[in-house]
C-alpha cells in the first residue's frame, strides 16, 4: 500500500460485507456509527481512485457483493428521518439541556451520513448507474432534490449556533445545498442512461426536463450567491464543493463550469426521451434556447443538437393551436374548478401532469359509498360477520372486529423516543475530537481552505501567494508586533538581572 493509499482490497472487502439496512429507529446505534465510519474511508478511496485515474474497485466491489441496495435503502432512511422525525426530536432535546453536546454529535453524524452515502452513489455515476432494485426510488429521492433546487431557499449567511436547534438547522441548510449539487451527477446519469420503462414513466411524470430547465433559467440561480467582501459584492459560483469568484462577469453568459454542464448534459439526454409538453412547458424551453449562444456549442457541441430540439419544439406548437396534453389539463382544470395553474413566485406556470388512473376514482369513491351505507345498515350483533364485495369482485370488505392502528404521530414519537434514548447513552470523548480538530486546515481571509501562513509573524493564514499579496498592506502593520514586544519585555528583563550581579543565559547570549 503507497503513503497516500487510504484503504487496502482486502480492508475494503470486510467492510463492504458488513453493510446492512437500518430502520430510523436504529439510527444512532453502535453499529450505525461504525458503519458511517467504514462508509466515509470507502468513500474516499474510491474518490482517489477516480481522481488518479485508477481502477474503480471500490464500486466494483458493491456490484460484487449487491450492496448499492442497501446504501440507497439507507440514504432513504436517513432523508426520512431528517424531513419527518427531526423536528419532534429537537422537541424533546429542548427540555433536556445536558444532552446537546451530545447530541450536536450525534445528530450530525445521521446528517451527514446521506451526504456520504449520495456522495459515493455521484462518483459511481460518472461511468454508470449503480446496479439496484431500487432504481425507482431513488429517482424519487433524486425529484425531491430538483425540488429543493427550485425553492432555492437556502442560506448562506453567518448565524448564532448557541443553541442546538441554530445549530442543526445550519447544518441541516449547509448538507442540504451540498446534496442538492451532488445529486446534479445523478440526474445527469438517469438522463443519459438506458432506463427500465417505470423509471423513465416516473421521470416523465415528475417533468425532470422542465424542472431542469427552470434551474436553468432562474432569475437566482442555486449554484451562485452573492457574499461582500471589502464593502463590495461579488458572485460567486459553486463548484467541487467550494464556492468561487468569477474572474470576469462575462464568464457568467460565456463560460460553462460544472455545475452547469451537468444539467445541460442532463437536458440532452431527457430531450432524447419521448415526450410531450405543454405550451407553458415550452416556452421554458424557449428561454433556455435563448441563453444557448455559440460560446457555450463550443466549448459543449452537443448543445446545438439540445438548441435544434427546442426550436423544432417552439416551430411545432407555432403550428397547432393546442396538444392532446393541453386539451387533456384542461379537462382535468374544469373538473376541479380551477381557470389558472398554479404558479411559482417568478410567474412560471407549472403543470402537473395527471395519470389516466383519476377517470377511475369517481368510480371508486361511488362503490366506497354504497358499501359504507350497507355496513351502516347492518345490525351491530352481526358487524363481526360482514362480508361485502363489489360485482366485480375489486373491492372486499371482509369481518371482524376493526381494531384502530397507531398514528403516524404516535410512531414518530415512539421511534424520537428511542433516539433520544442512543443520545443519553452516548459517551463522546472530547480529547480525540480537539485532536482531530487540529488537524483541519483554518479559513483564509478569502473564505477558502488555508494551507499557508505568514513566514514572519506564523499568525495569519493564507490559500495562496496572491492571497497574501492582497492582504499584505492591511497585515503589515500587525506583522511581528506581537513577537517584537515580548522580545523587548524579555531583553528588559534580563538587563535587569544583569544589574544586580547574576549570569543569565537566553538563547546561547550571556
Amino acid at each position: 500500500m503507497s503513503d497516500d493509499e487510504i484503504l487496502l482490497n482486502d480492508q475494503a472487502v470486510i467492510m463492504i460485507k458488513n453493510i446492512q439496512k437500518f430502520q430510523v429507529y436504529q439510527l444512532g446505534s453502535q453499529e450505525f456509527l461504525k458503519q458511517h465510519s467504514d462508509l466515509q474511508k470507502l468513500n474516499m478511496q474510491a474518490h482517489r481512485n477516480y481522481a488518479y485515474d485508477q481502477d474503480e474497485w471500490v464500486s466494483e466491489l458493491f456490484n460484487t457483493y449487491d450492496k448499492w441496495d442497501a446504501l440507497i435503502f439507507n440514504l432513504i432512511t436517513c432523508f426520512q428521518f431528517r424531513t419527518q422525525f427531526m423536528p419532534t426530536l429537537m422537541g424533546l432535546l429542548q427540555k433536556a439541556p445536558e444532552q446537546h453536546v451530545q447530541a450536536s454529535i450525534l445528530l450530525y453524524s445521521i446528517l451527514f451520513h446521506e451526504a456520504v452515502i449520495l456522495d459515493l452513489l455521484a462518483t459511481r455515476a460518472v461511468d454508470q448507474l449503480p446496479q439496484t432494485k431500487y432504481q425507482s426510488e431513488l429517482a424519487d429521492y433524486l425529484t425531491t432534490k430538483l425540488d429543493s433546487a427550485l425553492k432555492n431557499k437556502f442560506s448562506f449567511k453567518s448565524t448564532d449556533n448557541s443553541t442546538l436547534q441554530a445549530e442543526m438547522l445550519s447544518c441541516e441548510n449547509d448538507l442540504d445545498f451540498k446534496c442538492t449539487m451532488t445529486a446534479f451527477i445523478l440526474i445527469r446519469a438517469f438522463a443519459c442512461q438506458k432506463l427500465p420503462l417505470q423509471t423513465q414513466y416516473k421521470i416523465k411524470s415528475s417533468r425532470w426536463h422542465v424542472k431542469v430547465a427552470q434551474i436553468l433559467t432562474a432569475n437566482n440561480l442555486v449554484y451562485e450567491r452573492t457574499i461582500e467582501k471589502n464593502k463590495i459584492q461579488k458572485l460567486q459560483y459553486y463548484e467541487d464543493g467550494n464556492w468561487l469568484d468569477y474572474e470576469k462577469m462575462t464568464e457568467r453568459h460565456f463560460k460553462i463550469f460544472k455545475t452547469q454542464g451537468q444539467l445541460l448534459v442532463a437536458c440532452l439526454g431527457l430531450s432524447m426521451m419521448q415526450d410531450q409538453y405543454s405550451k407553458s412547458e415550452a416556452g421554458i424551453f424557449d428561454v433556455l434556447k435563448s441563453k444557448i449562444n455559440e460560446s457555450m456549442i463550443d466549448q459543449l457541441p452537443q448543445l446545438k443538437e439540445l438548441k435544434l430540439f427546442y426550436e423544432r419544439l417552439s416551430f411545432s406548437y407555432l403550428q397547432q393551436q393546442s396538444s392532446d396534453l393541453d386539451d387533456y389539463q384542461k379537462k382535468v382544470k374544469q373538473q376541479f374548478g380551477i381557470e389558472e395553474g398554479p404558479q411559482r413566485g417568478d410567474g412560471v406556470v407549472m403543470i402537473d401532469v395527471v395519470s389516466p388512473v383519476y377517470c377511475q376514482i369517481e368510480t371508486l369513491n361511488k362503490q366506497f359509498t354504497e358499501n359504507k351505507l350497507k355496513m351502516n345498515q347492518i345490525p351491530d350483533s352481526e358487524s363481526q360477520k360482514i362480508n361485502v364485495k363489489s360485482e366485480n369482485g375489486s373491492i372486499s370488505l371482509s369481518g371482524g372486529t376493526v381494531k384502530s392502528s397507531a398514528t403516524n404521530e404516535q410512531i414518530i414519537n415512539t421511534i424520537c423516543i428511542e433516539i433520544f434514548t442512543k443520545i443519553k447513552a452516548f459517551n463522546v470523548n472530547t480529547q480525540t475530537l480537539e485532536n482531530d480538530y487540529d488537524k483541519v486546515f483554518p479559513m483564509c481571509t478569502c473564505g477558502q481552505t488555508a494551507k499557508f501562513r505568514c513566514a514572519k509573524c506564523k499568525q495569519i493564514w493564507y490559500c495562496g501567494r496572491e492571497c497574501q499579496v492582497k492582504d499584505w498592506k492591511e497585515h503589515k502593520k500587525t506583522c511581528g508586533s506581537t513577537q517584537k514586544k515580548e522580545e523587548d519585555e524579555i531583553q528588559k528583563l534580563l538587563k535587569k538581572i544583569e544589574q544586580k550581579g547574576d549570569k543569565v543565559e537566553y538563547d546561547g547570549v550571556e
